[in-house]
């Protein structure tokens, strides 16, 4: 569940628009290809450090064609 806690995680501690709208897309997508996430205030819970470059590489990964 590494790219639901990086959403979480990277909305929580944004301070740029464009970061927060990526996070937010994130998990849409996430939900959208897995029903089985929607408790929103459960994934909140989770805690999650990653400095700003290890989410860039993360996000690097996703393919969301």
């Amino acid at each position: 569940f590494g790219y639901i806690k990086l959403a979480v995680a990277l909305k929580e501690n944004t301070y740029n628009q464009t970061k927060e709208t990526l996070a937010i897309y994130l998990v849409l997508i996430i939900e959208k290809q897995t029903s089985q996430f929607t408790n929103h205030a459960a994934m909140k819970t989770e805690s999650y450090q990653l400095t700003y470059q290890q989410m860039t590489l993360q996000f690097s990964y996703i393919d969301i064609g």
